[in-house]
């Protein structure tokens, strides 16, 4: 990991020299969580929305709890109270759903989508890519540069898309 000031100095010639700050050439999470997170107003607030409820098995309960708690977005997002906080865990828990990829390079989201999902990893592994090109063979990766990864059950993505 490393790190950068937003300014530094240096002598060449005698005279002091204020190097201007250059954003780090490597992408990830970490480097982009300030440039990257924003939010748009809703159109119209509707109160009687009622979140979906999707099955799921005790184990896929757990798993999805532990990875919310874990993340940076639902950490400290819900509310101080006890009974409150285990009903809104409840309630983002019933609304997720299970999605599969079929085929190996499939596009789950792109930075051209309205990022309104959010996905944590069970198996297997994605990659995040800028200029994400598919293959024309299905089942192939396609090319660009890739800037970041999940690999491990548990990780989420698609918050920041």
């Amino acid at each position: 990991s490393s790190s950068s000031s937003s300014s530094s100095s240096s002598k060449k010639d005698g005279k002091k020299k204020k190097d201007k700050y250059v954003r780090p050439t490597t992408s990830s999470v970490t480097n982009n969580v300030l440039c990257n997170i924003h939010s748009s107003p809703l159109p119209e607030f509707d109160i009687t929305y009622t979140p979906p409820i999707y099955p799921k098995s005790q184990a896929d309960i757990q798993f999805i709890s532990l990875a919310l708690q874990r993340n940076f977005v639902f950490a400290n997002a819900l509310s101080d109270d006890d009974n409150i906080r285990k009903r809104e865990m409840k309630q983002v828990v019933d609304a997720f759903e299970s999605y599969k990829v079929q085929q190996p390079g499939e596009v789950i989201l792109d930075h051209a989508s309205t990022g309104d999902h959010f996905y944590i990893l069970h198996e297997g592994s994605v990659r995040y890519y800028s200029s994400y090109h598919p293959s024309s063979q299905v089942g192939k990766l396609g090319s660009g540069k890739c800037i970041g990864m999940a690999n491990k059950p548990g990780q989420s993505f698609g918050e920041l898309c």
